[in-house]
């Protein structure tokens, strides 16, 4: 229903759009000139009004879609059962304690063993979370679901660094871009949880 809802919306537009053109000066003096009383309107505003007309139908079954299933995402985050919206909010809440596991050892991890490390958090929990933003935004709205994912997406990319870094040797950055992932994660985490008390 959305993909159609998206079709007759371009659709519309496509109408409109042709309807809108203008003829070529040397025909519309043509036109003008064999008509013996001049409209203040041009022939195509019937044409040009269909395509606004097909152009909102297209909006309207798309956005219905769109309510529809934001409307059974909430449903369903009230469940807390396997595959449910709560998916990347349970993903937030459980990268918490590998997290401070890894900030307990960081200290005597050599370069390989913090990417490994890293390597199981992006695997176990930070990929699920990637693949599952929109399920934010469907939980939350857009404006709350951003706000996580902002959050979500800098801890991702400061992981990444410690990958980087680790990799390189350069442990002390590794660890500096450690702590900053830590307290990316945890402000998501305080996000998650305010928004979904609200």
């Amino acid at each position: 229903m959305k993909i159609a809802g998206f079709l007759i919306f371009i659709l519309g537009v496509m109408i409109g759009i042709t309807a809108a053109a203008k003829l070529s000066p040397a025909k519309l003096a043509a036109e003008e000139a064999a008509a013996t009383e001049l409209s203040r309107w041009p022939n195509t505003v019937p044409m040009f009004g269909l395509g606004v007309v097909v152009s909102a139908v297209g909006l309207g079954l798309w956005w219905s879609a769109v309510l529809g299933e934001r409307a059974k995402a909430r449903a369903a985050g009230e469940g807390k059962g396997e595959g449910s919206v709560l998916g990347p909010v349970q993903l937030v809440a459980q990268i918490q304690q590998p997290l401070k596991d890894l900030a307990a050892d960081i200290a005597t991890l050599d370069g390989p063993g913090l990417c490994q490390r890293v390597e199981a958090l992006n695997d176990g929990f930070v990929i699920p979370l990637a693949d599952g933003r929109q399920r934010f935004v469907d939980r939350f709205g857009l404006a709350g679901g951003s706000e996580a994912l902002n959050e979500t997406a800098f801890g991702e990319r400061m992981l990444n660094r410690v990958w980087s870094a680790a990799a390189d040797g350069h442990l002390e950055e590794a660890r500096s871009s450690f702590e900053e992932a830590v307290e990316a994660f945890t402000q998501a985490e305080q996000t998650v949880a305010r928004l979904a008390g609200s």
